[in-house]
């Protein structure tokens, strides 16, 4: 039954991939057979008992070590070929809808430095790069946007091709999508403006300071917690928490007390 097993398989393999070469057979079938008898090639069992499945699953290098892993069916990413390189460490990872991840690493380690996302027409679709911990901590897209990242997996900063802009957040999840409200919005002028002291649970800041590239302080808006700007004119009170407790405008003697919250 050997020979018609052997003969199968190679005829499988061969419609898998018709370039394939006879050192290309051999070494798959050789290195996913099943070990019989004594560990590696003897006389009786020779290299030990053909693996149809795993002959078709796998691809080696000539020491042994996996080069390519065929999925029998998509894994829940859609992924359905990855291959490795010498160390095992996975360099390209194919889809079912054509696209493929581009693996590159750390030298001499086996921490991911960056992967390079393709579409099924080979575009690039977004690069993420990783800092030695694992952290992503930046994404660049084919326009020129870039997003870089907190260790917490919040935004930390955002640079606008299209405007020149760059956007940078404070480390939190306050839009519940990774993404906290504005710490400083620099304008690609050189000008900026900063964000201070937010109002708990809003998205208004008590203090907006607009500078210009050389660092000259322009203007300073302060907002109450309705985001209505507050009167130069006035007199502010503040809880030992740092929110706004009342202020007085001096102008019009009106006077508005807020929570602390």
């Amino acid at each position: 039954m050997a020979t018609p097993m052997v003969s199968g398989t190679i005829a499988l393999l061969l419609a898998q991939n018709p370039l394939q070469t006879f050192d290309d057979i051999y070494r798959r079938l050789k290195f996913s057979s099943t070990e019989m008898g004594t560990t590696g090639f003897d006389n009786y069992y020779g290299w030990g008992m053909i693996n149809p499945f795993k002959a078709l699953s796998e691809d080696y290098y000539a020491n042994g070590t996996i080069k390519t892993r065929y999925l029998s069916a998509p894994d829940v990413y859609g992924v359905v070929r990855k291959e490795y390189d010498a160390l095992g460490n996975i360099t390209n990872q194919y889809n079912q809808d054509g696209s493929r991840g581009v693996f590159e690493y750390y030298p001499a380690t086996t921490k991911v430095l960056r992967v390079t996302y393709f579409n099924a027409s080979n575009q690039i679709v977004i690069i993420r790069e990783y800092d030695l911990a694992g952290w992503l901590y930046k994404e660049t897209y084919p326009g020129g946007d870039i997003k870089w990242y907190f260790s917490s997996g919040n935004r930390q900063k955002f640079s606008e091709a299209s405007t020149g802009r760059i956007y940078e957040y404070l480390d939190e999840n306050f839009f519940k999508n990774k993404t906290g409200r504005y710490s400083k919005i620099a304008e690609s002028d050189g000008s900026y403006a900063i964000f201070e002291n937010y109002f708990n649970g809003r998205n208004v800041a008590l203090y907006q300071k607009e500078y210009n590239f050389s660092n000259q302080l322009l203007t300073t808006r302060n907002y109450d917690q309705d985001g209505q700007i507050i009167p130069t004119e006035s007199l502010l009170e503040f809880y030992s928490s740092g929110i706004l407790k009342k202020y007085t405008n001096l102008e019009t003697g009106v006077v508005t007390l807020y929570n602390d919250e």
